[in-house]
């Protein structure tokens, strides 16, 4: 997991919804500034940079679709949230974009089958 929150308030938000444990490496932000395209190359060396094409990040933001494009990675944005901002997204020409939670969770399942 790759986040522009601290690491306290990460793992305040992870626990809450019981989902801590699904991550083996997590990628926190820096009041330095910017840091998501650094966290996503740390967590491909974690995993001795294994096929870009079978990563994807899944983003809300604009930032967020700029990053993994640094990273080299492919990424899925995230339009469902209230605070997304679907026009901006749509014009960074993420790789898939959805508008909903059901479908982007059907796109999940049919991958991973």
């Amino acid at each position: 997991m790759v986040t522009g929150k601290g690491p306290v308030s990460t793992e305040i938000s992870l626990k809450q919804f019981g989902i801590l444990s699904f991550f083996d490496y997590i990628e926190t932000g820096s009041p330095k500034g910017p840091r998501k395209a650094d966290g996503i190359g740390n967590i491909l060396r974690h995993w001795n940079d294994r096929d870009k094409d079978t990563i994807w990040y899944i983003g809300d933001a604009p930032g967020d679709m700029l990053a993994s494009r640094k990273a080299g990675i492919p990424v899925v944005a995230a339009a469902w949230a209230d605070t997304a901002e679907p026009e901006k997204l749509k014009a960074l020409q993420p790789d898939i974009l959805f508008d909903n939670i059901p479908d982007f969770t059907n796109w999940v399942w049919a991958a991973t089958r």
